[in-house]
């Protein structure tokens, strides 16, 4: 079926725990109440203890909410197909998150399998590449170190702060919190160098709209042109029907959008796919990026981080300058003259 693109926003309640405007949590407000006589099982990615990226499995019943939340590396999905299998067999209803290749990989794996899929929802994030687990692992004791303490809650895209900005959060066990400061930013500084990227990102096939998924999700870029009345100071979802089957539940969530506030807008042409770089092509490969892994591999992540994400006096000053801007709302003035 031909793609449909949808602009949806959440309550500001649910807003506020999500990365954008919530799409993940109302697809599953929806399942609940389209597969009442079926258990309904969530797979996600989220941290573990040591805040390794993973893949696991909740109900529906159990704290799903950890799977909400940008993680900008690659998960370990460890035996999450087998479970699936498991759960699908048994009459389960399966709902799987997770970056497009994940999602072929794991529609490859229920055929080779022979597994009946009537029941699984498959939902992927409009992806621009995950970064290596082993420089997150590195980051997070470089941050421990530097912090005197074990890490006890990070977010990529603090809710308190303004959507666009990409703010950050951490806090550790001795009690120290902090909100955007420049050591708990240096590895989203890093990743959006597009250098710390596993190489089969930069010549991924799943970057277009050819969607292995029945829905996905992201951020909604340029919404601002599109829907000029509409207010992104929290953020806002776009969500893209790739199937009969997520047909059916954007149906269904129009029908709960009509009777809320929420909010759910559909595009009436693809001009929006211009603001939506990984919808159309991979993310691009720097020129340096052999650099940076040998420099990485002999000089460690602390050389990688004053080098690249800006761990240096010049990237404090820079740093200094953007929170202000942003504070005061003048970012978005110089926005406009860029």
């Amino acid at each position: 079926m031909k793609n449909k693109i949808y602009a949806f926003k959440h309550t500001s309640n649910v807003i506020k725990e999500s990365s954008s405007g919530g799409a993940f949590t109302a697809i599953i407000d929806v399942l609940k109440n389209q597969i009442r006589d079926k258990k309904l099982i969530i797979y996600g990615a989220c941290f573990n203890e040591e805040f390794k990226v993973i893949h696991r499995g909740l109900s529906v019943e159990e704290d799903w909410t950890i799977f909400r939340g940008s993680k900008y590396v690659w998960s370990d999905l460890g035996k999450v197909f087998q479970d699936i299998q498991i759960d699908l067999e048994e009459g389960h209803y399966v709902l799987f998150t997770g970056v497009p290749c994940q999602i072929a990989a794991l529609k490859r794996y229920c055929t080779v399998k022979n597994i009946i899929t009537d029941n699984l929802l498959l939902v992927d994030i409009i992806c621009h590449g995950t970064a290596d687990p082993r420089i997150w692992k590195d980051y997070i004791y470089w941050l421990e170190s530097k912090n005197n303490s074990k890490l006890k809650r990070f977010s990529f895209r603090y809710r308190n702060t303004k959507w666009l900005t990409y703010p950050t959060f951490a806090e550790f066990n001795n009690g120290i919190k902090k909100d955007n400061t420049l050591d708990i930013r240096l590895f989203t500084n890093l990743f959006f160098t597009n250098l710390p990227m596993r190489k089969g990102c930069y010549t991924c096939k799943f970057a277009n709209m050819n969607r292995h998924s029945d829905l996905t999700i992201g951020d909604f870029w340029g919404i601002e042109n599109i829907v000029p009345s509409l207010s992104t100071e929290q953020g806002v979802s776009q969500i893209i029907v790739n199937s009969c089957k997520g047909d059916k539940i954007l149906c269904n969530l129009q029908e709960i959008c009509n009777n809320s506030s929420m909010l759910l807008i559909k595009c009436t042409d693809n001009s929006v796919l211009k603001y939506q770089h990984n919808l159309n092509e991979p993310t691009k490969r720097p020129d340096n990026v052999d650099i940076f892994w040998k420099e990485y591999e002999k000089y460690g992540i602390e050389y990688i981080l004053k080098k690249y994400a800006g761990n240096n006096f010049r990237g404090i000053i820079k740093h200094g300058i953007k929170k202000i801007l942003y504070i005061t709302n003048l970012m978005d003035i110089v926005r406009k003259f860029k």
